[in-house]
C-alpha cells in the first residue's frame, strides 16, 4: 500500500511559491519620443499556469504529468496552441501537479522544477498566457480546508500583476474552474430513481472502478485527495448532498472572482463560464436542469478511465490506468475546442485607434498656468477593450503605462515645463494600436484668485466657518488657505490660522468683540488675495441676528419685535454700540434691572452680602408682580438675620452702624441728624435703610457688583457664587462690565447653555 500512498501523495503535492518580482522603471526619455508601434493580437508564443489539468495528468502513467496532451500547449492532441499554429519550441507548460491559486504568481516568477520537467520561467516577450487554475483550491480533505474566496482572490490578482511585470506586452486568457460535482456524478454515482435515474458508469464500481479509488482506500488507511468532494461516493444522504452543493457553489463563486479581477486588466480576457457551463451538462447553465444524456458535453469518456486490469498498481509504469479524477485525452480535447472558442479572436487584424488633445485654457495669454489636461479618444470596429497612458516629464523621466478600461479617463498635467503623453489603444482582440504622442507645455501657476466669503455657523463645540474655493486656482494646486479673524470697531486683524479644507472648527474665537473672518489661498506661487469679509458675529454665536436675540430674551425676557432684532442687528455692525453696551442696554430694562438690581443693593444694605439665588429669584418675582420697595424693605427690616444684627442697638447707633456698613464712614453730623428726625418722627428703620441703598452715592458704590452679579445671572441663567463675583470683580476694575461680559461669553459652560 505504499505504493498507493505515494501515487495519491503525487496528485496533491504542491511546489513552494514565492514572491512577486517588481517591474524595473523604464529608462528616461529625451526630447520628443518616438512613437510605440502597432502590435498585432496573434501571439507567436504561448504559455500556460495551472494545475494537474494543464499537464494532462491522467492521460498517461498513473498520476505522472503528460504534458504532451495538455489542452493548452499539447502536441498530441490539437491543442490551443496547435491551433493558433504556435511552434512547440514556443509553448511553455508551467502547470504542476497540486498546485492552487496560491502558487500561481510563483510559477510565473521562478518557472516549473520537477514533475515533467523543469522549464525556466516564462519568456519576457511571451505573446499569450493561458490560466486554468481552482480545481485543488475546491479538492481539500474537507469543505472547511477548501480555500476562503477572499484568499482565492488575493492570489490570483498577485498572479496577474505577476505575469504584468515578467511579461507586460502579453495577452491573457483566463478559463474558468469546471464544474468538478459532474466528476462525482457522471463517473462515480451510483444509480438513483429521484437523483441519478440513469444507469452509473461502468467505470464506478470494483477494484478498478472511481468508488474503490476515491473511498476504499480509506479502509487501508489512505485518503484519496478531494474528499471535500468525493467521500462517501455511494451516498445520497442529505449531508452528503449538501457537502457537494457546498463545493459546487463555491466553484461558482471562484469563478466570479476570475470574472471580476480579469475584467479589471486590459489585456485579461475571461471565457465568460464557458468552461463551467459547457462542463455543467446543464439545459440553463449553471443550474437549470440536466441535459438528456445523448447531449451532455462532458461525457464519462471526457474522464480519466482504466483500460486494463489490476489498475491502480499496474498504472505507476504504464499507460491504461486511468485516476477517475482528471480529463482523459478526449476531455482535454474538448477543452481546448472551448478555449478556443470563447478566446480571443485572432482573425481580427485591424487595430484600434488612439487619439489626445490638450484642452484649450481660457486665460487672455492663452497659455496652460500650473496645469493641462489632456482628453483621450480610441475606438475600433469590433470593440475597444481600454486604453494605456505615460507620460513623459519634463526632468526626462518617464511613468510607467497606466492602464484604463475603455477610453482613458482625461489626465491633468501639472508640472511646469514640457511633458509628452503617449497613449495606446487595445481592442477586444488584443491588437494594440501605434501610441499617440502630444505636446503639452505648462508654464508657472498664477495667484489664486480669493476665495468665497467665509460663511459662520455655531455649536456648543465652538464656530464653524466655510468658504468656497477660488474661481480661479492660478493653475496651482491650493496647498492651503489662511484664515484670519478681523475683530472689534475699527477692524483689527488677527493671527492667520493655516486650514488644509475649505473649512475649521474654531473653539477659542475671540469671543465678546464683533467678529469677522476673511481667507486667502495660497499656492505654489504665493498668497492670494483676501476675501470678502464674512458677514460681522459676536463669538459664540453664528450671526448677529442669534446674538440680538439671546440677550433680547435673557435680559428682557422676550423675543425681539422684528424691528427691534433688523435695529440691533444694525448697531453692532456698525459700531454704534459695542456688544458690551447692547447688553448693558438690554440689562437696564425694568423687567431685569428694576427687578434685580434693588435687591442686590437691599441683600448688601440689610446683611452686608450677596442674595441668595433662590432670595434673588424671589424678591425678583414680587418686583414683577409690582411690589413696591418700601414693602420690600420692611419685609427685610422685619426679618431675623436684620434684627440679629440691628434689634439692640439705639437708633443713633443704628444710623451710625448703617452708615459704616453701607457708606464705610462715619456720618457727617447733618445727615445723621436727619434721619435721627425721621426715626423720631415715625419712619421705620427698613425706610432708613432703603433711603441708604438706593442713594445715588450707594448705587455707585454698587455698580460693580450689581454689574457683575446681573451680568452672571443673565448669561448663565443663575446667580454668581462668591468665589466668581470676587474674581469677576477684579476683571470689572481693570476693563469695567466689558471685561466681566467677555469672561462669561467666552465660557463653554456659556456655549452649553446657548447651545444645549
Amino acid at each position: 500500500m505504499a505504493l498507493v500512498a505515494a501515487l495519491v501523495a503525487a496528485l496533491v503535492a504542491p511546489a513552494a511559491g514565492s514572491s512577486v518580482a517588481i517591474a524595473a522603471p523604464e529608462a528616461p526619455a529625451a526630447g520628443a519620443p518616438a512613437p510605440t508601434p502597432a502590435r498585432a493580437g496573434q501571439p507567436s508564443s504561448v504559455a500556460v499556469f495551472g494545475d494537474s489539468i494543464s499537464q494532462s495528468t491522467g492521460t498517461g502513467p498513473l498520476s505522472q504529468e503528460n504534458p504532451e496532451n495538455s489542452w493548452a500547449t499539447g502536441w498530441s492532441i490539437t491543442s490551443v496552441a496547435a491551433q493558433l499554429g504556435i511552434p512547440t519550441g514556443q509553448r511553455y507548460n508551467f502547470a504542476t501537479n497540486g498546485h492552487r491559486m496560491t502558487h500561481f504568481a510563483g510559477q510565473v516568477s521562478n518557472g516549473k522544477s520537477g514533475g515533467s520537467g523543469s522549464v525556466s520561467p516564462m519568456p519576457t516577450s511571451t505573446g499569450l498566457v493561458l490560466l486554468e487554475m481552482g480545481g485543488n483550491d475546491l479538492c481539500r480533505s474537507s469543505v472547511a480546508e477548501m480555500t476562503s474566496v477572499t484568499d482565492y482572490r488575493n492570489q490570483f490578482v498577485a498572479g496577474l500583476a505577476a505575469v504584468r511585470n515578467r511579461a507586460p506586452d502579453a495577452l491573457i486568457q483566463v478559463m474558468s474552474i469546471p464544474d468538478i460535482y459532474n466528476l462525482w456524478y457522471i463517473r462515480g454515482a451510483p444509480q438513483d430513481p429521484t437523483y441519478h435515474p440513469e444507469g452509473e458508469s461502468s467505470q464506478a464500481s470494483g477494484i478498478n472502478g472511481a468508488r474503490f479509488y476515491w473511498d476504499g482506500l480509506t479502509e487501508l488507511g489512505v485518503k484519496f485527495p478531494c474528499q471535500s468532494l468525493l467521500a462517501n461516493p455511494n451516498s445520497w444522504a442529505e449531508p452528503d448532498m449538501a457537502r457537494r452543493e457546498q463545493v459546487r457553489q463555491r466553484t461558482k463563486d471562484y469563478n466570479a472572482v476570475l470574472a471580476q479581477e480579469c475584467a479589471k486588466v486590459i489585456q485579461c480576457r475571461f471565457d465568460g463560464n464557458q468552461l463551467f457551463d459547457w462542463s455543467s451538462n446543464r439545459i440553463s447553465p449553471p443550474d437549470g436542469q440536466l441535459l438528456p444524456l445523448a447531449a451532455r458535453n462532458l461525457t464519462d469518456n471526457d474522464i480519466s478511465r482504466n483500460t486494463q486490469s489490476l489498475c491502480p498498481l499496474s498504472g505507476l509504469s504504464s499507460d491504461g490506468c486511468g485516476d477517475h479524477f482528471h480529463p482523459s485525452a478526449q476531455g482535454q480535447q474538448k477543452i481546448a475546442n472551448v478555449a478556443v472558442t470563447y478566446g480571443y479572436d485572432f482573425d481580427d487584424t485591424t487595430f484600434p485607434t488612439a487619439g489626445a488633445q490638450v484642452l484649450p485654457t481660457t486665460r487672455p495669454d492663452d497659455l496652460h498656468h500650473g496645469r493641462a489636461t489632456v482628453r483621450f479618444s480610441g475606438g475600433d470596429d469590433v470593440g475597444l477593450r481600454g486604453q494605456e497612458v505615460r507620460v513623459h516629464r519634463p526632468n526626462g523621466s518617464v511613468t510607467g503605462w497606466v492602464p484604463h478600461l475603455g477610453v482613458a479617463a482625461d489626465l491633468v498635467i501639472g508640472e511646469v515645463g514640457t511633458s509628452w503623453v503617449e497613449v495606446r489603444s487595445y481592442d477586444v482582440n488584443g491588437n494594440r494600436s501605434a501610441s499617440t504622442v502630444t505636446q503639452v507645455d505648462v508654464v508657472e501657476p498664477l495667484l489664486p484668485t480669493a476665495p468665497g466669503a467665509p460663511a459662520v455657523a455655531a455649536d456648543a463645540s465652538g464656530l464653524q466657518v466655510s468658504w468656497t474655493a477660488p474661481s480661479d486656482d492660478g493653475g496651482g494646486t491650493i496647498s492651503r488657505y489662511d484664515l484670519t479673524p478681523v475683530t472689534g470697531t475699527p477692524p483689527t486683524a488677527g493671527a492667520a490660522t493655516p486650514v488644509g479644507g475649505l473649512s475649521t472648527a474654531i473653539g477659542d474665537a475671540p469671543a465678546g468683540e464683533l467678529l469677522r473672518f476673511q481667507v486667502r489661498a495660497v499656492n505654489a506661487t504665493g498668497t492670494g488675495p483676501s476675501s470678502a469679509a464674512s458677514a460681522a458675529t459676536i463669538a459664540p454665536f453664528g450671526s448677529l441676528a442669534a446674538f440680538v436675540d439671546r440677550q433680547y430674551r435673557d435680559f428682557e425676557g422676550r423675543a425681539p419685535t422684528t424691528g427691534e432684532l433688523f435695529v440691533g442687528v444694525d448697531q453692532l455692525a456698525s459700531g454704534a454700540l459695542s456688544p458690551a453696551e447692547f447688553v448693558d442696554q438690554r440689562r437696564s430694562s425694568t423687567w431685569f434691572d428694576g427687578a434685580y438690581g434693588p435687591a442686590i443693593r437691599l441683600y448688601r444694605a440689610y446683611f452686608l452680602r450677596l442674595p441668595d439665588p433662590s432670595g434673588m429669584e424671589y424678591w425678583a418675582a414680587r418686583r414683577r408682580e409690582g411690589r413696591t420697595l418700601d414693602k420690600m424693605s420692611q419685609q427685610f427690616s422685619v426679618s431675623s438675620e436684620f434684627r440679629n444684627r440691628y434689634g439692640p442697638l439705639t437708633d443713633a447707633e443704628f444710623i451710625d452702624q448703617i452708615y459704616n456698613n453701607v457708606f464705610f464712614r462715619d456720618p457727617d453730623p447733618s445727615g445723621r441728624d436727619f434721619y435721627l428726625r425721621r426715626l423720631a418722627n415715625g419712619w421705620s428703620r427698613g425706610q432708613v435703610v432703603l433711603q441708604f441703598s438706593e442713594s445715588s452715592e450707594y448705587k455707585r458704590q454698587m455698580t460693580p457688583i450689581v454689574d457683575v452679579v446681573e451680568l452672571g445671572r443673565g448669561l448663565n441663567g443663575r446667580v454668581p457664587d462668591q468665589i466668581e463675583t470676587e474674581y469677576r470683580l477684579l476683571d470689572h476694575s481693570t476693563g469695567g462690565a466689558a471685561a466681566v461680559f467677555a469672561h462669561w461669553v467666552g465660557t463653554a459652560s456659556y456655549r452649553t447653555r446657548v447651545f444645549g
